[in-house]
């Protein structure tokens, strides 16, 4: 009963590793060229060859895990020795890979030293226009403290100025009133009304 149950088991296994449900990427290795076969070894005949580091799609595994059965980029269907095949991309595919992203990072390094350069030429202009108004506002600072000093000067003098015309009036004032006191009254009518 349990033969029976183990051979039902295998059976089904293989029955659905053949129709693919486990198919799963894989790549020829590099460096390599090899025969595809119609069957799990090397009996079977020869259908075709593929290529080092081509894609193809892993559909099953052979009993012995020697074989490998796949399906290439033509859609061709067959068997090559699992040695010869990778989960991982060939060298040939990393390296070109590599090379588009190589080049992309050139092409964002310029593109970021282009917009260095641009930020860079800005900010020196924003420093020459702060550099402007700064000796702009340094210099009216100056006037105004020119023009306060001048104001602050000429209300002085305006100060003095009216000190010395009211000294002089008051002055001209005190000679007048004791120059009147010099002065002869006239004198008084006796009026004799009698």
């Amino acid at each position: 009963m349990m033969f029976k149950f183990f051979v039902q088991l295998i059976a089904f296994l293989a029955l659905f590793s053949s129709f693919g449900l486990f198919a799963a990427s894989g790549y020829i290795s590099d460096n390599l060229y090899t025969f595809m076969h119609s069957g799990p070894s090397t009996k079977y005949k020869i259908i075709g060859s593929i290529t080092a580091g081509a894609k193809v799609e892993i559909i099953s595994t052979s009993e012995d895990g020697t074989y490998v059965q796949i399906t290439d980029a033509k859609k061709r269907t067959g068997w090559v020795k699992a040695e010869f095949t990778s989960k991982a991309p060939s060298v040939r595919i990393a390296y070109k890979n590599l090379q588009q992203q190589f080049s992309q990072l050139n092409q964002d390094k310029s593109t970021t030293s282009e917009q260095l350069l641009q930020a860079t030429a800005k900010i020196n202009q924003l420093e020459q226009a702060l550099d402007s108004t700064n000796a702009k506002l340094s210099q009216a600072q100056s006037s105004e403290k020119s023009a306060l000093s001048q104001l602050n000067g000429e209300e002085e003098y305006i100060k003095m100025q009216w000190a010395i015309n009211g000294g002089i009036l008051v002055g001209i004032s005190i000679l007048f009133g004791i120059a009147l006191t010099f002065l002869p009254k006239k004198k008084k009518k006796s009026g004799n009304w009698s």
